[in-house]
């Protein structure tokens, strides 16, 4: 039979030994991978149907002439995904665009959908 102390020192060692080995494990699965990482299949779905558009703007930026705003790009391609619903009621505003409308559409609206403004 061991001793009370021998096992409290054998569980402390086993315990010890299990972390080393599973930070181990794990730096050497990170280092094997280095750049990359774990996504769910709805993300890389996503990845994948948008690569097309990554790919587009690769080859705008690297061959236009001018220096072009990323920003505005981005934009750009946002406006054109809610253009591609075919529905004249979805847009997509920019911030700017969006408190513009938010101040037209700013008053009391009467039961039949009328505006007074004050």
């Amino acid at each position: 039979m061991i001793s009370k102390k021998r096992a409290i020192a054998l569980t402390i060692a086993a315990v010890l030994l299990t972390n080393v080995i599973t930070f181990v494990v794990s730096n050497s699965v990170s280092i094997a991978f280095k750049d990359k990482f774990i996504v769910s299949k709805e993300d890389y779905q996503n990845l994948k149907d948008f690569n097309k558009l990554f790919e587009e703007k690769d080859k705008i930026m690297y061959y236009y002439v001018d220096k072009l705003d990323e920003n505005k790009l981005v934009e750009g391609a946002v406006r054109g995904l809610a253009q591609g619903v075919g529905d004249p009621y979805t847009v997509y505003w920019d911030p700017d665009e969006y408190t513009a409308n938010m101040v037209q559409t700013e008053g009391e609206y009467a039961g039949v959908g009328l505006v007074v403004e004050p």
